[in-house]
């Protein structure tokens, strides 16, 4: 069984195994809260800035709890520190 949370530490452990564009491709047609951050990720390796901060931007006006909301505020943080 698969569970999407597991995708982002997949993504960081083989980075060099796939071609990011392909992988955004794909995950992008599921549409789950769960893979916002991989989508931010693969968005930031291929130098799409303004589209992830975005992208991190709306997510923290779907969030549903108070603890999904803390996170999305710090990958947010994060990613501003990084670029």
């Amino acid at each position: 069984h698969y569970d999407p949370a597991q995708l982002l530490p997949f993504l960081k452990s083989k980075f060099d195994c796939y071609r990011e564009q392909d992988v955004l491709d794909i995950i992008r047609k599921y549409q789950s809260p769960v893979l916002i951050p991989s989508i931010a990720f693969l968005l930031e390796g291929l130098g799409q800035y303004s589209e992830t901060f975005d992208l991190l931007l709306k997510s923290m006006h779907e969030w549903q709890t108070i603890e999904h909301l803390y996170q999305m505020a710090l990958d947010c943080v994060h990613f501003c520190q990084r670029t």
